[in-house]
């Protein structure tokens, strides 16, 4: 082989290697800012899912907190009333169920099925709910929750509060249809999302929603 052969082909292989530690580089680099910019994307929109959800839940319990001054001075002037009555009353203070337990927890009014349901008193789910009868406390409210004992099936948020003589609890359930509508705006708008659900702690369901309009995996 004569030198300019050899100087041919050092300087090709010293340029491929050149071009080669060159494509690897650019590769690492662009894939790298890619699976950025990608996780940035999606934790974007969960940030922006979850102080959706964050406000949605606020208004919720403005809602209840309302409709508890209302029923407290509903019950005051007219009474409990039987079940249709309060079922009428649910309807015109919005919300889904309404329940109501005597000075001993045990439930004595329900717009959600038959008393003979609930075996277990108010107190049994939390012993704080005393509190409501002895001024302790004003209002006490759950965090969001799947409830297997409502009629509608979903995640529900439930108000309790005294009534005006405190000889009594008022609670009053709003079924939060609004997590399933939330979730699946988010999954309508990007075909990339197989599926999206929120789940409590510990891991009971909240809401779930597949996209239907998704391209299936290879």
């Amino acid at each position: 082989m004569n030198l300019r052969k050899k100087v041919f082909l050092g300087i090709f292989a010293t340029s491929l290697l050149a071009i080669v530690a060159s494509s690897y580089l650019s590769y690492r680099f662009y894939s790298k800012n890619l699976e950025k910019d990608f996780i940035s994307q999606y934790q974007n929109r969960m940030e922006v899912l979850s102080n959706t959800l964050y406000q949605l839940e606020a208004t919720s319990d403005l809602v209840a907190k309302n409709a508890a001054i209302a029923f407290q001075m509903i019950e005051k002037q007219d009474g409990l009333g039987d079940t249709k009555s309060l079922e009428g009353l649910a309807k015109k203070i919005n919300v889904s169920n309404i329940f109501v337990a005597d000075s001993a927890g045990r439930f004595i009014r329900s717009t959600n099925g038959p008393l003979e349901q609930y075996k277990n008193t108010m107190f049994s789910y939390c012993e704080a709910y005393r509190g409501l009868l002895t001024g302790k406390s004003n209002i006490e409210q759950t965090p969001i929750i799947p409830s297997s004992d409502e009629v509608t099936p979903g995640p529900f948020k439930y108000s309790m509060f005294p009534n005006l003589k405190k000889d009594k609890i008022l609670e009053i359930s709003l079924h939060l249809d609004y997590i399933t509508n939330a979730l699946r705006e988010v999954v309508n708008t990007d075909p990339n999302i197989l599926e999206l659900g929120l789940y409590s702690p510990n891991g009971a369901k909240l809401g779930f929603i597949k996209n239907i309009h998704s391209a299936p995996l290879a």
